[in-house]
């Protein structure tokens, strides 16, 4: 099977695992985003999230992930609901609806990764999402998939930023994919929409000020905080992107809304045994935070919405 070929063959194989957006990178160092990354890290705006310090070269050079790294192929699975919270549920981001999409994605492209290399032995490689030191949102703008936007995600014409993303680092060459131009042109609604200030300029994030970082991976106390009705993780400033209009509802089962995210009042949170809660959501990304965590957030003060 020739380059074209293999490529084709891998491509139309992901999208029927519910990939509809694939591109491929050549993998190499990555010396301007380590540099990058490291003033961000220096400058402490990454919080409490100390794993982010750690593995600085593999995360700027994918041959330290996968030795023999010829290929980044990136993709991105469509998240967006079917169906949204009721008026009074406690807001969750979109994302967490469902079940934590980590397993999901990674067993897919696990998958794949096992029937190349039952047809081409030569094949090594591994398979990443959001789980390990990978610059997702980089190779995915480099391979095309879409840009990244001023609030610092990935941006698809199609699908928007509500989308999740994986990565197979493989030791084969393939045809590589190009770069899209960025098409925010001079809008800035996600930097107005952030309450915050989380969101310091384009692309540029400090997270210790970011709504999903203080109601997920932060461990200390909120009680002087204003979270802004928010519950588990933020999408302001993703309901503020103009990209994010009108999009299609995903159809990946795992990502369908669990029925107590969309109906729970705050209630029923605060009634919820330790045990019901891992009943209920013992695949979601809300036991990531913990019932005790959460159920903080409910007492905190915070300002109504506004539309």
């Amino acid at each position: 099977m020739d380059l074209q070929a293999r490529t084709r063959y891998i491509k139309d194989a992901l999208a029927e695992e519910g990939f509809p957006l694939c591109g491929i990178s050549p993998a190499e160092p990555l010396p301007g985003e380590k540099e990058h990354l490291r003033t961000w890290l220096a400058e402490g705006q990454h919080g409490e999230m100390a794993y982010l310090a750690r593995n600085l070269d593999k995360r700027t050079d994918p041959c330290l992930l996968a030795p023999g790294a010829r290929s980044v192929i990136s993709v991105a699975m469509p998240c967006f609901p079917a169906r949204e919270q009721e008026a009074g549920a406690p807001r969750v981001a979109r994302y967490a609806l469902g079940k934590d999409y980590h397993p999901i994605i990674r067993n897919k492209l696990s998958g794949l990764l096992r029937t190349l290399q039952s047809l081409f032995p030569e094949v090594q490689g591994r398979a990443f999402t959001d789980s390990a030191p990978v610059l997702e949102r980089y190779w995915a703008a480099r391979s095309g998939l879409g840009w990244v936007g001023r609030n610092g995600l990935l941006l698809n014409q199609h699908y928007g930023s509500h989308i999740l993303l994986g990565e197979l680092i493989l030791n084969i060459e393939l045809e590589y994919d190009h770069p899209v131009p960025n098409r925010c042109g001079n809008c800035t609604r996600c930097l107005e929409a952030c309450p915050t200030g989380a969101l310091t300029g384009p692309a540029r994030m400090d997270a210790r000020k970011c709504l999903s970082y203080l109601t997920i991976e932060f461990q200390g106390s909120l009680e002087k905080t204003d979270l802004h009705g928010r519950f588990f993780g933020c999408d302001l400033c993703q309901d503020a992107c103009p990209w994010n209009r009108a999009l299609p509802a995903c159809s990946e089962p795992g990502f369908q809304a669990i029925p107590e995210i969309l109906k729970f009042s705050p209630e029923q949170w605060h009634s919820l045994s330790q045990d019901a809660f891992a009943d209920i959501f013992g695949q979601s990304p809300l036991m990531r935070a913990g019932l005790e965590k959460l159920k903080t957030h409910l007492s905190y003060p915070d300002k109504p919405e506004t539309s």
